[in-house]
């Protein structure tokens, strides 16, 4: 654990933020959106294919609705190899950063204590 926080201090220090122009919103923008929008989508008729029920289906595609710190790592190992230019790693970064977020404050308000209260007609 110490190893990873040193590693993830590093690139969030190493990152070029002074390179972030108005131009990469739009793919920032669209990355989070297949994160968020798109993996849960897919995820919920995968396992509506492997034989979840919809309960099962909805919640296993609203557990998957992030992006990963491997998308991280990954950006930065391309960076550092040459592969990856300073805006890309940028754009990677910041879109898993922006899906990390989103998809913790969805599951937030998709936890049981956020369900609305059952009405007297859905009974």
């Amino acid at each position: 654990v110490f190893g990873l926080t040193i590693y993830f201090l590093y690139l969030g220090f190493s990152l070029d933020v002074a390179a972030f122009r108005a131009l990469m919103l739009l793919p920032i923008a669209a990355g989070v959106a297949l994160v968020v929008l798109g993996r849960p989508a897919l995820m919920r008729l995968l396992g509506r294919w492997g034989g979840l029920d919809t309960q099962g289906s909805r919640r296993f595609g609203l557990t998957i609705n992030q992006g990963s710190e491997f998308a991280m790592i990954l950006a930065a190992t391309a960076a550092s190899a040459g592969i990856f230019d300073t805006n890309t790693m940028l754009v990677v970064v910041l879109t898993s950063v922006m899906s990390l977020v989103l998809g913790a404050w969805t599951h937030h308000k998709a936890s049981p204590e956020h369900a609305p209260a059952p009405t007297a007609a859905s009974s």
